[in-house]
């Protein structure tokens, strides 16, 4: 029965089924972690004033008096009914909050990402190209830079010198300027919502607004690509199959178009691992920005000792995660289909003892690329050293 099931399916299912496991061991070790830590919602909430029969009293409305497994149960129960609970700052739901928040901040880790794909990319192929030579330092000494400077730094570095000083871009003050009404809410993203509701005099500076945010996301965030593309495009332009290229005809350009549509593959699984970094590094920078995501108001739960909030935004944020590592493999099987046979044990890569060779392709057309087909068999792709 199992032979009959497609291995591309059984894979798929076996990972979907992991996803709600996955989930539950998240939002348990979540659930402990954050009522294990020293806490008193009480004082924060009543003040210094209370005296003890008052945060006594509160505790009891709120069930804090109770044993922990009780109150993991009780949450467990409420959490299937969808209830997570209500803040103890404002009595808010929690759901209510995250599904008004969520889109605010996912419109920031989507641009930030894409920007971040884009800049490391470009750095990336830029130092390997010329690599050995003056640029390839220049822009690793860039991308170390980078990597030292912290997002949220890069952002306020920015505010200053694009917001008041040359003044190119508004303050950061939120999701619009100072002086705009916001937008009908239908997800809670200014920009989107400006969009869908076809008020187009607030799509601009809602964009402008975007800026600054996504800039220090995609910066910092584009460092994994850039060193990831700068090896696996050195490796390709350094290989055999680039002199075999070359010697038979094929022009530098597109060697190392070859080459570079090779060495994109690997960043596909990175491109998962920052998005779930991004989930969790946005809540500073949105911080800063007074964005009103979901990240900024995970801080502010964390400020006010605001467990059920705290307790959603870390479940939530586990979630997203680990749907974005799924999306990622299941990309990544699907451009190159010998990741997932190595992986199953089926693959060559695997019966030869190796990873699998997912960087450089084994075969190509070179019609397909721009040039004359070479006689009889077709190329065996990648690319080698450029030559001038």
């Amino acid at each position: 029965m199992r032979a009959d099931i497609p291995p591309n399916v059984r894979y798929l299912t076996l990972r979907l089924a992991f996803i709600p496991v996955a989930a539950f061991v998240v939002l348990t070790i979540a659930y402990f972690l954050v009522n294990i830590v020293p806490s008193d919602p009480a004082a924060v909430v009543l003040g210094t004033l209370a005296g003890p029969q008052q945060i006594a009293q509160f505790n009891h409305n709120l069930g804090l008096d109770q044993p922990l497994q009780v109150r993991y149960w009780r949450y467990l129960i409420g959490l299937f009914h969808g209830d997570m609970g209500s803040s103890f700052y404002d009595q808010t739901s929690v759901f209510d909050q995250i599904k008004g928040r969520i889109s605010s901040s996912l419109e920031l880790i989507i641009l930030g990402l894409i920007v971040a794909w884009l800049l490391g990319t470009a750095l990336g192929a830029l130092s390997a190209y010329y690599r050995g030579r003056a640029i390839d330092n220049i822009v690793g000494g860039i991308v170390g830079v980078f990597q030292s400077v912290p997002d949220f730094v890069i952002g306020l570095l920015g505010a200053v010198f694009l917001s008041f000083t040359l003044t190119v871009l508004p303050a950061p003050v939120g999701q619009l300027p100072v002086g705009y009404a916001a937008p009908s809410r239908i997800t809670g993203a200014a920009f989107i919502d400006a969009v869908f509701d076809g008020q187009w005099d607030l799509v601009g500076p809602a964009a402008r607004q975007l800026v600054l945010p996504v800039l220090a996301l995609g910066i910092a965030n584009s460092v994994i690509f850039a060193r990831t593309v700068r090896s696996t495009l050195s490796q390709a332009l350094d290989s055999s199959y680039s002199e075999f290229a070359l010697a038979r005809g094929l022009r530098t350009r597109t060697v190392v178009r070859l080459a570079m549509r090779a060495s994109l593959l690997p960043t596909i699984t990175y491109a998962g691992i920052v998005f779930a970094n991004l989930v969790g590094g946005v809540a500073i920078v949105e911080k800063v920005f007074a964005w009103q995501g979901i990240g900024q108001w995970g801080v502010t739960g964390v400020e006010r000792s605001d467990i059920p909030v705290v307790e959603g935004f870390v479940i939530v944020s586990g979630v997203i995660a680990i749907v974005a590592y799924l999306v990622a493999d299941l990309v990544s099987n699907a451009v190159d289909p010998r990741v997932g046979a190595a992986r199953r044990g089926r693959g060559p890569a695997r019966r030869a003892g190796l990873a699998p060779l997912a960087a450089i392709p084994e075969t190509v057309d070179p019609g397909a690329a721009g040039d004359e087909p070479l006689p009889d068999e077709p190329f065996p792709a990648a690319a080698g050293p450029v030559s001038s």
